[in-house]
């Protein structure tokens, strides 16, 4: 019997695509319930509004932010102009209100007992808050889609790793930089991986706009097959680029240069500091809700994987930096701030697994017409 469809036409490459499409969008609208419900944080910590609502015109508190939260303008930015379009004037219903229906921003007026104010329905909110975060999320796995030739176990095993973050010790945060710097840092990686250096410059200065860490990856350039005059001038290029973005932003939000926004001693709102001190014991504490889990597992996986090529210890390499980084600078039990490095650690593992079973590897520093046709030798165990 005929199938009821005729894809003879279709070659394999496009069958995977469009059966990647399908799960990609099946996959964005489940992180979209799974994370409207945290739109407006969690009793006692409204952060996620705080946040997301940050660069609203109607209600701009930008400068009330974090000074290492600041300079990620790109989503915040975003984010604000979601924000403005849902924003109401008029009459406020006193009613929605005590029932919490609706978030007052201002108030401009009030007439025999009727309040007038500017104003948005908390439903509305909640909408555009998963909206934004499935949005970025479908952006991901479209650009995973049409660079990878198999991209369906990286994004299965990428939408895995995103549950984490959405645990208690995590405190259900999600921040408008958070899906944009996933994106960013993996565009980066594999750019690199293809040896598109001129691109990867364009990506990680792109990247910067929505979180510094996408600056990160220009380390990759001392792990390629080119000489070293043209390393260090790409990294150089990735350096100034960078770092003359950021000193332009920080001027702008800031009104004064600074290069250096992440402050080692900031004291969060419990007095306690987030440096290497206080990480320590969140690394090193007995629970289940542990560190050790984070991305599904498959970071800790990564850090014992070998290294034979020049790409593998590249990778190795950046897994570490990026970590060293957190560690000093970041929130370890925040584990959102770990899903940069999410689809790099796939990668890696899906590329060891394939090499232990004697399949050809994903990613190969050099390749030939021979090379790709001939059987390979099966791998020592």
């Amino acid at each position: 019997m005929n199938s009821p469809v005729n894809t003879r036409f279709l070659t394999n490459g496009t069958k995977t695509k469009l059966i990647g499409l399908f799960i990609a969008l099946s996959l964005s609208v489940t992180y979209f319930y799974m994370i409207r419900p945290w739109a407006l944080g969690m009793p006692g910590n409204s952060t996620n509004l705080w946040v997301f609502t940050a660069d609203s015109k109607v209600n701009n508190h930008l400068s009330s932010l974090y000074t290492v939260w600041r300079p990620r303008i790109g989503g915040i930015w975003l984010a604000g102009r979601m924000v403005d379009s849902i924003i109401k004037d008029g009459l406020i219903n006193l009613q929605d209100y005590q029932s919490n229906n609706i978030v007052v921003l201002t108030v401009t007026s009030q007439q025999n007992q009727q309040v007038f104010g500017k104003y948005f329905y908390t439903e509305d909110y909640r909408d555009i808050f998963g909206l934004y975060h499935a949005a970025w999320l479908f952006l991901f796995f479209v650009l995973l889609i049409f660079l990878l030739e198999d991209p369906v176990f990286v994004m299965l095993g990428c939408f895995a790793g995103l549950f984490y973050m959405l645990t208690p010790a995590a405190n259900y945060y999600s921040y408008p930089w958070d899906m944009p710097s996933m994106m960013f840092f993996t565009l980066s990686y594999l750019c690199w991986l293809k040896k598109r250096y001129p691109l990867m410059l364009v990506v990680i200065f792109t990247g910067t706009l929505f979180k510094e860490t996408a600056a990160v990856t220009a380390v990759l350039f001392f792990f390629t097959d080119l000489n070293w005059k043209k390393r260090i001038s790409y990294f150089l290029a990735a350096f100034v680029s960078t770092l003359l973005l950021k000193m332009a932003i920080t001027a702008v939000v800031d009104g004064k240069i600074e290069i250096l926004t992440q402050d080692l001693t900031r004291g969060d709102q419990s007095g306690k500091l987030m440096t290497l001190e206080n990480n320590l014991p969140v690394l090193f504490g007995l629970r289940w809700n542990h560190f050790i889990f984070v991305n599904a597992g498959t970071f800790i996986a990564a850090l014992f994987l070998p290294m034979r090529t020049k790409v593998e210890t590249g990778t190795k390499a950046i897994l570490l930096l990026f970590f060293c980084g957190q560690l000093l600078a970041g929130s370890m039990n925040e584990f959102r701030i770990m899903l940069e490095v999410l689809p790099v650690s796939i990668l890696y593992l899906k590329h060891a697994l394939e090499y232990w079973k004697g399949q050809l590897p994903v990613v190969s520093e050099s390749k030939s017409k021979s090379s790709s046709t001939a059987p390979q030798k099966k791998p020592r165990n």
